[in-house]
C-alpha cells in the first residue's frame, strides 16, 4: 500500500489541498515503535500531520513535530524533503502519554542555513493533533488553513486506517468562494469518517472537500517510513568524545552496543571503528 501524496488546486485559484494517505506510514512507524492503541493512534497522527506541515510550508526541509505530555512523556515525528517519515515514542513502560494540562505541540522548521524555526501551542483531547495545527497554522504561520488528520485502529489496536488533508485560502479566492466552502466545512464528516468512506482514496477524499469546485491535480508523491541512522553516522557521533577517552575504549578492546530509537537497529562498535576518529581529533 503507497503512502500517497496529492497536491491540487481549485481552478478558480482559490483554494489549495493536500490530501493523505499514510495507512501504511503508520502501519510501519507503529511496529517500528512496538506500540498499540492510543500511541499508535496518535503516532498515526502526528506522522500523517508532520508531512502536512513539511508539504506546506517547507517542501524543501525538515520538519518535526514533538507532542509533549507534560513530565508523563512525548511523541515525535520527522519529516525530510526526500520523503522520508520517522516516528518515536517516548515513555516509561506502563505510562500513556496523550493530552494532559499540560501537553503542547512543538513545530520545528529547519531554515536554509542549518537554524530552525519554532513554535508552539497548547493540545487538548478535544481537539488532538489536528486542532494544535489549526492553531499552529493561524497564530505562527498566519496562513487561512482547515486542517484534518486521522488514524483508525484495528480491533488488535494496531492502525487500520491513516490520512489527513489541508486546505488554504490563496490571495485569489473571492468573498463567494469562500463563503461556499465554508458553509461546506461546517457539514463536512470528520477526516476519519471521509477516508473511510473513501477507502483511503486520497482522490475520493478530495472529491468530496471540493465538491461544486473544479480541481487540477498538481502533483503526486509518495512518503516512506525509514531511519536516518546509519554505521557511519553513529560512529561520526562518537568524534564528539575526546581524544583519550576513545584512545582508552580502543586499548581496552571495548565494544559499545548502541540501539536507535526510531527505528531499533542495534549497532555494535569496536575498536576497528574507533581507530579513525583518533585522525580527526
Amino acid at each position: 500500500m503507497k503512502n500517497h501524496v496529492v497536491r491540487l488546486m481549485t481552478n478558480d485559484f482559490a483554494f489549495r489541498l493536500i490530501v493523505l494517505s499514510t495507512t501504511q506510514l503508520a502501519k510501519d512507524g507503529a511496529r517500528a515503535q512496538g506500540v498499540s492503541g492510543e500511541h499508535a493512534m496518535l503516532l498515526g497522527e502526528i506522522m500523517t500531520g508532520v508531512v502536512l506541515v513539511r508539504e506546506t510550508m517547507a517542501p524543501n526541509y525538515r520538519v518535526q513535530l514533538i507532542l509533549r505530555d507534560g513530565s508523563r512523556g512525548s511523541v515525535v515525528a520527522d519529516s525530510y524533503p526526500d520523503g522520508l517519515v520517522r516516528g518515536l515514542v517516548q515513555a516509561e513502560e506502563g505510562v500513556e502519554v496523550g493530552f494532559g494540562p499540560d501537553s503542547t505541540l512543538q513545530v520545528m522548521r529547519l531554515l536554509p542555513r542549518g537554524d530552525f524555526n519554532q513554535g508552539l501551542v497548547a493540545a487538548s483531547d478535544q481537539s488532538r493533533i489536528s486542532g494544535a495545527l489549526n492553531v499552529y497554522m493561524a497564530s505562527s504561520e498566519q496562513v487561512t488553513s482547515v486542517i484534518d488528520v486521522a488514524c483508525v485502529l484495528d480491533d488488535d489496536g494496531a492502525p487500520a486506517l491513516a490520512g489527513g488533508y489541508i486546505i488554504q485560502l490563496l490571495p485569489e479566492c473571492t468573498e463567494e468562494a469562500l463563503a461556499m466552502l465554508t458553509a461546506r466545512l461546517e457539514h463536512m464528516p470528520s477526516a476519519q469518517e471521509l477516508f473511510e468512506q473513501a477507502g483511503g482514496d486520497p482522490i475520493a477524499v478530495s472529491d468530496v472537500l471540493l465538491e461544486h469546485f473544479p480541481y487540477t491535480v498538481l502533483e503526486e508523491t509518495e512518503v516512506h517510513h525509514g531511519c536516518t541512522c546509519s554505521e557511519v553516522r553513529i560512529v561520526s557521533a562518537l568524534t564528539t568524545l575526546g581524544r583519550d577517552e576513545i584512545a582508552e575504549m580502543i586499548e581496552s578492546g571495548e565494544v559499545l552496543d548502541i540501539h536507535c530509537d526510531y527505528c531499533g537497529t542495534d549497532y555494535r562498535v569496536g575498536s576497528e571503528q574507533l581507530k579513525p576518529l583518533l585522525d580527526r581529533q
